[in-house]
């Protein structure tokens, strides 16, 4: 300890070398463990001067608080970035995404749900974080007893925190050009990435760790508008005014115009769930209607519930990072949603979930939505939320009117998939009389799944003994596929991808007693539900302001687009960052996928729709 305190006073800096490696171990060993997800290698220039200057900037402003002082900022500091490296390191295992102070707003609906089943962080990361704790205990045993004079630590504080600065502000004029926004390459390009700075992995690893937390702060709190309304207003005037805006009648074409409409959302039912065996009564629903084989749950938002749900209710695509939608947008203008379309239509519109209306914000939300009402357990009667089987008890508030349109949301094979869940419990012995995995959680998913499907074959009895069969069309689609609740090994099994964005491929079918089995192989995504819909229906819609396309329109090759810009037809994935010798056809559809997000974007944060109201 003596020789410590000596080699302490004798160089009376050494301590923020140690400073200096804790931060940047905590910024290196993140990036290093999740550089697959990065556009730029692990010592490019642009991330290591952003990574360099930050620790500098730290290292200064230590060096200038005096005394006790100096360790709670020090040892505050480290902890913040510590715990961060930890939640990222966790986050991006669950989400495909890091963590963004604007999911905080989910915070509440995340804790509900969340389970210990789900974290999964590298061991190199807690090593590094433990690592980072160490250097800093080091540093603060350093700490110089014979204090140097004020006047010398604001020198040295000054001369490290100007260093500091300029690496960052090297890194920052390191970008390239930015692309135009809309131009098919301008997903690719770092520039637009940074500055939009909404794809959290490419934006972390491009930035480092600090200069993300940060900038994610500053894009949270920053008082001054991207851009004025009403200049966004006037540039989405022009776009639309390009676009053609007549639909072309199909086949399909208000082939179920006046019938009613039970939309269901199923909760994180995937592909392999939904068997004969399992899953009986969805699967003969499935295989007697119109069943589109090559659809995709995109998952854009954070909360992959609410994202699925907004994107189907609207119309619209909601900002990869930023507050939830449930929150930031649950004052807008919808008047293409589904609900106000079937009430200027003449139907009554409602939505059922077991869960309290405040989860995802969802009684006001879908007020927004045109939903006359929201309808939760207690109101239906419900025992146990839990149970899919207990929505019937809200069948005659389903159907009391006519002609009705409601949208249900099931709860049951909601993650994580545990043996001790009751939706579980109720059929686990059903799910191993047929099942050959003998995986727990497997079998425990399947389980759960079962008490959905016994809620189908409790609604369509209902449906049956009311008269209501004959014209009540059920519409089934899926939030997003089952991850983070089986092992990745399985999932690869079951779903033959790990690709992320490819592994979003779920449930889509419509049933009707009077429609014949068919097979939809064209590529479909959340965003053309709405519109597919709204033309079944023959319901009053410019879908010139959809994000997606009717899925029968002749001249829709079909596509799904995912957050990362990257898209898939049937047979080209195309990734923006992997895009080599692209087609005259890959750059048309990359420019024209661009456009469709980021015009949604700016309609969605504009509130676009008031402004087309009150022009009318």
């Amino acid at each position: 300890m003596k020789k410590i305190k000596l080699i302490a006073n004798k160089v009376p800096y050494l301590y923020l070398i140690f400073v200096f490696a804790a931060f940047f171990l905590l910024d290196f060993i993140l990036r290093k463990v999740t550089i697959s997800y990065s556009m730029l290698g692990l010592y490019d220039r642009i991330p290591l001067f952003f990574v360099l200057g930050w620790c500098l900037i730290f290292c200064g402003l230590i060096a200038w608080i005096p005394g006790k002082i100096k360790i709670v900022f020090m040892v505050l500091l480290i902890s913040v970035f510590m715990i961060l490296t930890l939640v990222h390191g966790t986050y991006i295992n669950i989400f495909n995404k890091f963590f963004s102070f604007s999911d905080l707003s989910l915070l509440g609906e995340g804790t509900q749900f969340m389970d210990v089943s789900y974290i999964n962080i590298r061991k190199i990361i807690i090593a590094a974080v433990i690592g980072s704790g160490l250097l800093i205990g080091i540093a603060i045993m350093l700490l110089p007893k014979d204090k140097p004079k004020h006047v010398k630590n604001w020198m040295v504080g000054t001369g490290v925190l100007l260093l500091g600065l300029g690496s960052v502000f090297f890194a920052e004029k390191s970008f390239p050009e930015a692309s135009d926004p809309v131009a098919w390459d301008a997903s690719s390009n770092i520039t637009n990435i940074y500055q939009d700075f909404l794809d959290t992995p490419r934006c972390l690893l491009m930035s480092g760790l600090y200069q993300y937390t940060f900038k994610d702060l500053w894009e949270i709190i920053n008082p001054f508008e991207k851009a004025e309304r009403h200049q966004v207003w006037e540039e989405l005037d022009s776009y639309f005014e390009e676009q053609e805006s007549v639909h072309i009648d199909n086949e399909k074409t208000g082939i179920f115009t006046g019938k009613n409409l039970i939309l269901v959302q199923l909760e994180n039912i995937d592909e392999w769930m939904l068997t004969q065996e399992n899953m009986p009564n969805l699967y003969q629903l499935k295989e007697s209607g119109i069943d589109f084989t090559q659809h995709y749950s995109v998952a854009f938002a954070t909360g992959k519930t609410f994202n699925t749900e907004f994107i189907v209710n609207t119309g619209q695509i909601p900002m990869i990072k930023g507050q939830a939608p449930s929150y930031i947008y649950s004052k807008n203008n919808y008047p293409f949603s589904l609900a106000n379309m079937f009430r200027n239509a003449g139907y009554t519109a409602n939505s059922f979930h077991a869960a309290s209306g405040s989860i995802y914000n969802r009684s006001q939300a879908h007020k927004a939505f045109g939903y006359e009402k929201y309808y939760n357990f207690e109101d239906m009667g419900m025992d146990d939320y839990t149970m899919d089987s207990q929505l019937i008890g809200g069948f005659e508030l389903m159907t009391e009117n006519s002609p009705f349109f409601d949208f249900i949301i099931t709860i049951s094979a909601h993650g994580p998939f545990s043996l001790d869940t009751t939706a579980a419990q109720a059929h686990i012995d059903e799910v191993k009389e047929t099942e050959t995995i003998s995986d727990d959680t497997y079998l425990a998913g399947m389980a759960q799944a079962k008490e959905t499907d016994e809620f189908v074959g409790e609604l369509i009895k209902k449906l049956e003994e009311s008269g209501n069969i004959e014209n009540t069309v059920l519409a089934f689609y899926t939030d997003h596929y089952a991850y983070s609740t089986i092992s990745s090994e399985l999932e690869l099994e079951l779903k033959g991808t790990n690709d992320p964005n490819l592994l979003q491929k779920t449930p889509f079918f419509i049933w009707s007693a009077d429609v014949k089995p068919e097979k939809i192989t064209k590529v479909t995504n959340t965003a053309d539900i709405l519109p597919t819909l709204a033309n079944m229906f023959y319901l009053d819609l410019e879908y010139k302001y959809c994000a997606g396309e009717d899925a029968f329109d002749e001249t829709y090759q079909g596509y799904a687009m995912f957050s990362d810009f990257s898209w898939y037809d049937g047979e080209i994935y195309y990734d923006p960052n992997a895009a080599d010798n692209v087609s005259d056809y890959e750059k048309s559809t990359a420019e024209m996928i661009n456009n469709k997000i980021n015009v949604s974007w700016d309609v969605l944060e504009s509130d676009y729709f008031s402004h087309l109201e009150d022009t009318n």
